[in-house]
Protein backbone atom coordinates (compact mmCIF):
# COMPACT_ATOMS: atom_id res chain seq x y z
CA UNK A 1 0.00 0.00 0.00
CA UNK A 2 1.33 3.42 -0.98
CA UNK A 3 1.73 6.08 1.70
CA UNK A 4 -0.79 8.90 1.84
CA UNK A 5 0.31 12.42 2.74
CA UNK A 6 -2.13 14.66 4.62
CA UNK A 7 -2.74 18.14 3.20
CA UNK A 8 -4.12 20.90 5.42
CA UNK A 9 -6.09 23.72 3.78
CA UNK A 10 -5.17 27.03 5.42
CA UNK A 11 -6.94 29.61 3.26
CA UNK A 12 -8.32 30.27 -0.20
CA UNK A 13 -7.14 33.00 -2.54
CA UNK A 14 -10.02 35.08 -3.91
CA UNK A 15 -8.26 37.39 -6.41
CA UNK A 16 -5.53 36.60 -8.92
CA UNK A 17 -3.77 38.11 -11.88
CA UNK A 18 -2.21 36.54 -14.95
CA UNK A 19 0.53 38.30 -16.91
CA UNK A 20 0.75 36.80 -20.41
CA UNK A 21 2.89 37.35 -23.46
CA UNK A 22 0.88 37.15 -26.69
CA UNK A 23 0.87 34.07 -28.92
CA UNK A 24 0.36 34.22 -32.68
CA UNK A 25 -3.37 33.65 -32.38
CA UNK A 26 -3.99 36.32 -29.69
CA UNK A 27 -5.69 39.60 -30.48
CA UNK A 28 -3.36 41.52 -28.15
CA UNK A 29 0.19 42.32 -29.29
CA UNK A 30 2.04 43.18 -26.07
CA UNK A 31 2.12 41.81 -22.52
CA UNK A 32 -1.35 41.68 -21.00
CA UNK A 33 -2.07 41.85 -17.26
CA UNK A 34 -5.47 40.36 -16.47
CA UNK A 35 -7.14 40.33 -13.07
CA UNK A 36 -10.21 38.63 -11.70
CA UNK A 37 -12.08 37.02 -8.87
CA UNK A 38 -11.65 33.25 -8.90
CA UNK A 39 -12.81 31.20 -10.68
CA UNK A 40 -11.70 33.25 -13.68
CA UNK A 41 -10.81 32.63 -17.33
CA UNK A 42 -7.55 34.23 -18.48
CA UNK A 43 -5.97 34.41 -21.93
CA UNK A 44 -3.32 31.69 -22.15
CA UNK A 45 -0.72 33.41 -24.34
CA UNK A 46 2.79 32.05 -24.89
CA UNK A 47 4.20 32.60 -21.39
CA UNK A 48 2.15 33.05 -18.24
CA UNK A 49 2.90 34.37 -14.79
CA UNK A 50 0.30 33.75 -12.10
CA UNK A 51 0.20 36.47 -9.43
CA UNK A 52 -1.65 37.01 -6.16
CA UNK A 53 -1.07 38.31 -2.66
CA UNK A 54 0.41 35.76 -0.28
CA UNK A 55 -2.10 34.85 2.41
CA UNK A 56 0.72 34.47 4.94
CA UNK A 57 3.22 37.31 4.40
CA UNK A 58 1.10 39.73 2.35
CA UNK A 59 3.74 40.11 -0.38
CA UNK A 60 3.16 39.43 -4.07
CA UNK A 61 3.45 35.81 -5.19
CA UNK A 62 4.49 35.62 -8.84
CA UNK A 63 5.10 32.19 -10.31
CA UNK A 64 5.75 31.26 -13.91
CA UNK A 65 2.97 28.97 -15.05
CA UNK A 66 5.58 26.64 -16.55
CA UNK A 67 6.44 23.30 -14.98
CA UNK A 68 9.97 22.90 -13.76
CA UNK A 69 10.50 26.62 -13.27
CA UNK A 70 8.71 27.60 -10.05
CA UNK A 71 5.82 25.16 -10.35
CA UNK A 72 5.28 21.40 -10.23
CA UNK A 73 2.46 19.87 -12.24
CA UNK A 74 0.66 17.13 -10.36
CA UNK A 75 -1.40 16.34 -13.48
CA UNK A 76 -5.09 15.79 -13.92
CA UNK A 77 -7.20 14.84 -10.93
CA UNK A 78 -7.20 11.28 -12.22
CA UNK A 79 -5.84 8.09 -10.76
CA UNK A 80 -3.18 7.52 -13.42
CA UNK A 81 -1.62 10.93 -12.71
CA UNK A 82 -1.41 10.03 -9.03
CA UNK A 83 0.51 6.77 -9.68
CA UNK A 84 -2.66 4.74 -9.08
CA UNK A 85 -2.72 6.13 -5.53
CA UNK A 86 -6.48 6.59 -5.14
CA UNK A 87 -6.18 7.63 -1.50
CA UNK A 88 -3.85 10.54 -2.38
CA UNK A 89 -6.10 11.47 -5.31
CA UNK A 90 -9.08 11.53 -2.93
CA UNK A 91 -7.31 13.89 -0.53
CA UNK A 92 -6.62 16.43 -3.27
CA UNK A 93 -9.98 16.00 -5.03
CA UNK A 94 -11.90 16.49 -1.80
CA UNK A 95 -9.66 19.41 -0.78
CA UNK A 96 -10.95 21.27 -3.86
CA UNK A 97 -14.53 20.00 -3.47
CA UNK A 98 -14.58 18.23 -6.83
CA UNK A 99 -16.83 15.32 -7.82
CA UNK A 100 -15.53 11.75 -7.95
CA UNK A 101 -16.32 9.84 -11.12
CA UNK A 102 -15.67 6.11 -11.22
CA UNK A 103 -15.81 4.04 -14.37
CA UNK A 104 -15.37 0.32 -14.91
CA UNK A 105 -14.72 -0.70 -18.51
CA UNK A 106 -15.65 -4.01 -20.21
CA UNK A 107 -12.37 -5.58 -19.01
CA UNK A 108 -13.08 -4.68 -15.38
CA UNK A 109 -10.44 -1.91 -15.32
CA UNK A 110 -11.40 0.79 -12.83
CA UNK A 111 -10.75 4.47 -13.50
CA UNK A 112 -11.13 7.19 -10.90
CA UNK A 113 -11.10 10.91 -11.59
CA UNK A 114 -12.35 14.12 -10.07
CA UNK A 115 -14.12 16.60 -12.27
CA UNK A 116 -15.95 19.91 -12.02
CA UNK A 117 -19.55 18.65 -12.30
CA UNK A 118 -21.38 15.66 -10.80
CA UNK A 119 -22.76 14.88 -14.30
CA UNK A 120 -19.88 13.08 -16.04
CA UNK A 121 -21.07 14.36 -19.44
CA UNK A 122 -20.83 17.98 -18.30
CA UNK A 123 -17.85 17.83 -15.97
CA UNK A 124 -14.41 18.97 -17.03
CA UNK A 125 -11.28 17.18 -15.90
CA UNK A 126 -9.18 19.68 -13.99
CA UNK A 127 -5.42 19.81 -13.35
CA UNK A 128 -3.48 20.59 -10.19
CA UNK A 129 -0.11 22.29 -9.79
CA UNK A 130 2.00 23.24 -6.77
CA UNK A 131 4.18 26.28 -6.02
CA UNK A 132 5.50 28.28 -3.07
CA UNK A 133 5.69 31.94 -2.13
CA UNK A 134 9.29 32.92 -2.82
CA UNK A 135 9.31 35.25 0.22
CA UNK A 136 7.98 33.07 3.05
CA UNK A 137 7.79 29.61 1.38
CA UNK A 138 4.02 29.28 1.98
CA UNK A 139 2.65 26.42 -0.08
CA UNK A 140 -0.08 26.74 -2.73
CA UNK A 141 -2.09 24.37 -4.89
CA UNK A 142 -3.86 25.72 -7.98
CA UNK A 143 -6.76 23.94 -9.69
CA UNK A 144 -7.07 24.85 -13.37
CA UNK A 145 -8.21 23.81 -16.82
CA UNK A 146 -6.51 24.62 -20.12
CA UNK A 147 -8.68 25.32 -23.13
CA UNK A 148 -6.13 25.03 -25.89
CA UNK A 149 -6.35 25.16 -29.68
CA UNK A 150 -7.34 21.51 -30.13
CA UNK A 151 -10.51 22.23 -28.15
CA UNK A 152 -11.24 25.69 -29.57
CA UNK A 153 -12.12 27.05 -33.01
CA UNK A 154 -9.18 28.25 -35.16
CA UNK A 155 -7.97 31.81 -34.61
CA UNK A 156 -9.50 32.13 -31.17
CA UNK A 157 -7.09 32.75 -28.30
CA UNK A 158 -6.31 29.85 -26.00
CA UNK A 159 -7.61 30.25 -22.46
CA UNK A 160 -6.92 28.96 -18.98
CA UNK A 161 -9.56 28.70 -16.26
CA UNK A 162 -8.08 29.19 -12.80
CA UNK A 163 -10.71 27.48 -10.68
CA UNK A 164 -9.17 27.76 -7.18
CA UNK A 165 -5.92 28.61 -5.43
CA UNK A 166 -5.49 27.21 -1.93
CA UNK A 167 -2.83 28.00 0.62
CA UNK A 168 -1.99 24.60 2.07
CA UNK A 169 0.47 22.88 4.39
CA UNK A 170 1.98 19.44 3.83
CA UNK A 171 5.24 17.55 3.95
CA UNK A 172 6.58 18.58 0.54
CA UNK A 173 9.41 16.01 0.17
CA UNK A 174 7.09 13.18 1.22
CA UNK A 175 4.28 14.15 -1.19
CA UNK A 176 6.65 14.74 -4.08
CA UNK A 177 8.17 11.31 -3.45
CA UNK A 178 4.72 9.67 -3.42
CA UNK A 179 3.84 11.40 -6.72
CA UNK A 180 7.31 10.86 -8.27
CA UNK A 181 7.86 14.59 -8.83
CA UNK A 182 10.99 16.69 -8.48
CA UNK A 183 11.23 19.51 -5.94
CA UNK A 184 10.32 23.10 -6.81
CA UNK A 185 13.49 25.16 -7.27
CA UNK A 186 14.04 27.86 -4.63
CA UNK A 187 14.88 31.28 -6.00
Amino acid sequence: MQPVIAIEKISQIQQAQMLVEPSKKDTFSSELLQAGTLPHIFCYGDRRTLQHTCAHCGLKVATEFTYGKQMIGFGALARQDFNDNKAQLDIIGKLFGQYLYQEIDNNGLESYLYQSDPDSNKGALLNVAYYRCLHCQSQYLVLYQNQLKEERPPFEPDEILIEQILQVRFDEPALLKVLNRESVPSY
